[in-house]
């Protein structure tokens, strides 16, 4: 029997699927959305484990079903794609309008004189790139592709929405043709990612050109993010999740979790999916264990690297901790365990990986190595895991339906 309600903190890629899962397991679901995550700040690819790297392991069904489910504009299948600087890496995933990139064919790069498009650097970059594979190569084609001056120095975001105007897809189409006119049919037209923030726009570019034409991977905050907002959005709406825009401050553990929000109201739930990202966007807060010591030595001093909200129970015990390297961090200057300037100070990858401690079933385990009743934890916020979308939105799905189900 699923429980009654279900509340999931990030509405990124995990949070996202955590609610699907859920839904689709019978609770009724609230997502609160606060600070960008991870998602946000995607630029088209979808990866299975470290980004770019090579995988061969098949996805799991959860994975599909999520993409499915959602009606996602995104193809899940092994690809070669080309960063906004002209370098190529492998994907499982990738946005639809993304570029496939096939060393066998040339690669014709146009100039559109925009902010994060060097047209004359990434067409050098992606010729010796193809090249090095045995490829035909790449060289940059010259033309007026945009409409407006001020164009020059739109946000990327702001001109694909412009694209979205079915004549302006025309006309565009028509300048590239107009330069293109010279070029083997064969040949692969590579864009940079303006071409719409929905898929109808790159659909329709397609059909007016009598060749392939995709786009490069976007740059964080770009097109990209706007699409993954948008599709991410209606499916969440036509699955009947309940969404709202909040900061939580404080959780409350006991037969339910409680959640006290930044404008001082409150929220129960029956159990609570996290999902709000890892450091990169501010879910780990982190504070130097010299400055604690000198503001509450010593009887108030926390660990370093320290949770967004605080989460205690009745009797004020706080159980959850950040963990690192299979561990809990322990407060600076303690006798027992770690401390987190050990590794904040490191190398970068040990910082990333630092999270919440979870099981197989993405329960949330407690500084014993306990899990905490009601309590799940997905994507980068679990600690150890692979910080790459499609593991996010794997973590995401188990989380979202065990919460309904456990």
């Amino acid at each position: 029997m699923a429980r009654a309600r279900v509340v999931v903190v990030g509405a990124g890629l995990a949070g996202g699927a955590a609610a699907l899962a859920a839904r689709r397991a019978g609770a009724a679901v609230t997502i609160l959305r606060g600070r960008a995550g991870a998602s946000a700040l995607g630029a088209g690819a979808y990866d299975l484990k470290a980004i770019g790297a090579a995988s061969s392991a098949p996805l799991a069904p959860e994975i599909t079903e999520f993409f499915e489910a959602a009606r996602a504009p995104v193809v899940l299948a092994d690809a070669l794609v080309c960063s906004a600087f002209g370098a190529l890496r492998p994907t499982r995933g990738r946005d639809q309008q993304a570029l496939a990139i096939e060393p066998a064919r040339q690669h014709l790069v146009p100039d559109l004189q925009v902010d994060g498009w060097d047209a004359h650097a990434i067409a050098a970059s992606l010729d010796a790139e193809l090249r090095a594979r045995g490829g035909a190569g790449a060289r940059i084609v010259r033309g007026v592709f945009l409409r407006e001056r001020e164009e020059m120095r739109l946000p990327l975001a702001e001109l694909a929405a412009r694209h979205d105007d079915d004549a302006r897809v025309d006309w565009l189409a028509d300048r590239l043709a107009e330069s293109l006119a010279g070029d083997a049919p064969r040949a692969v037209v590579l864009l940079p990612a303006v071409v719409g923030t929905r898929p109808a726009a790159m659909a329709r570019l397609r059909a007016r050109l009598s060749r392939p034409v995709g786009e490069a991977l976007g740059v964080p905050g770009g097109a990209a993010t706007a699409r993954f907002l948008a599709w991410t959005d209606r499916a969440l709406e036509a699955a009947d999740v309940v969404r709202a825009d909040a900061e939580v401050t404080a959780i409350a553990l006991d037969a339910r979790a409680r959640l006290t929000l930044a404008d001082g109201s409150v929220v129960d739930a029956d159990a609570l999916v996290l999902a709000t990202g890892g450091v990169l966007t501010g879910s780990l807060l982190y504070g130097s264990g010299e400055h604690e010591l000198a503001r509450e030595l010593p009887e108030l001093v926390r660990p370093s690297l320290r949770l967004f909200a605080s989460i205690a129970r009745p009797d004020g015990d706080e159980p959850i901790s950040v963990w690192l390297d299979g561990a809990p961090l322990a407060a600076a200057g303690s006798l027992f365990g770690r401390e987190g300037e050990r590794f904040l100070l490191g190398d970068r990858p040990r910082l990333l990986s630092a999270g919440l401690a979870a099981d197989a079933s993405q329960r949330v385990l407690d500084r014993a190595g306990a899990p905490v009743a009601g309590l799940y934890v997905a994507g980068d916020l679990v600690a150890g895991a692979h910080r790459a979308a499609l593991a996010a939105v794997h973590g995401g799905a188990r989380a979202g339906r065990n919460a309904a189900l456990d």
